[in-house]
């Protein structure tokens, strides 16, 4: 059996800025310090680098509860884990 050599399709690792909107809504929501300039960009790379995170916090539907308040949980775990890989 040979492998295959041809590449899989590459992931973009970056959002665009009305999903960037949407990140950082939900982080201000969350109660988090402003993000801008250069953190902005470190936070969509980041976001970004997580398709399901990326996916949970780029389409909340802000007008309900629920699907809010799981976006703040799932971004407080993403920060929990991400320092604790860290530390």
């Amino acid at each position: 059996m040979t492998p295959s050599l041809v590449a899989p399709p590459a992931r973009s690792a970056s959002l665009s800025t009305s999903q960037l909107e949407s990140v950082q809504r939900v982080w201000r929501i969350a109660g988090l310090p402003t993000v801008s300039g250069f953190a902005a960009t470190v936070l969509a790379m980041t976001v970004a680098s997580t398709p399901a995170l990326a996916a949970t916090l780029t389409t909340v539907d802000f007008d309900d509860v629920d699907a809010v308040t799981n976006a703040v949980e799932e971004l407080s775990r993403w920060r929990r884990q991400g320092f604790q890989a860290i530390s």
